[in-house]
């Protein structure tokens, strides 16, 4: 009975100790039920650093992603002013709510699996005033 005891005791502790080898290792493993871990990849096209913009603005933008994206969102001044989620997803925005100054765009978006990632910022000119 005491030798089946250590055996069980062994074995745990082997467990233990393979769990957590396999978990320093630094490789990232999708958890259960759950294939992909990775947030998606995005980069503005349009408009480009120093622009000078005014009244109503497309923002392009490339996504990748391995699932299917759910929605994406228009950031500026880090503040959501926009989230689209019927594809093809598309972004544009009145910039007279904005004050004539530099302003800081980024796109945001989350795939089907709650991976959120963002994009560089992009600043911009905004000038509604002539």
């Amino acid at each position: 009975m005491e030798k089946a005891r250590k055996k069980i005791k062994n074995a745990g502790i082997s467990l233990i100790l393979a769990s957590f080898i396999v978990s320093a290792c630094g490789r990232k493993m999708p958890p259960p039920g759950k294939p992909d871990v990775d947030p998606p990849v995005i980069a503005i096209t349009q408009p480009h650093a120093g622009d000078t913009l005014r009244g109503e603005i497309n923002v392009n933008f490339l996504i990748q992603d391995k699932s299917k994206v759910k929605w994406v969102s228009l950031l500026v001044d880090n503040k959501e002013e926009l989230r689209d989620s019927t594809e093809p997803f598309s972004l544009s925005f009145k910039t007279d709510s904005l004050r004539d100054t530099l302003h800081l765009i980024k796109v945001k978006a989350c795939d089907f699996w709650d991976n959120i990632g963002e994009s560089k910022v992009v600043e911009v000119f905004i000038r509604n005033k002539e």
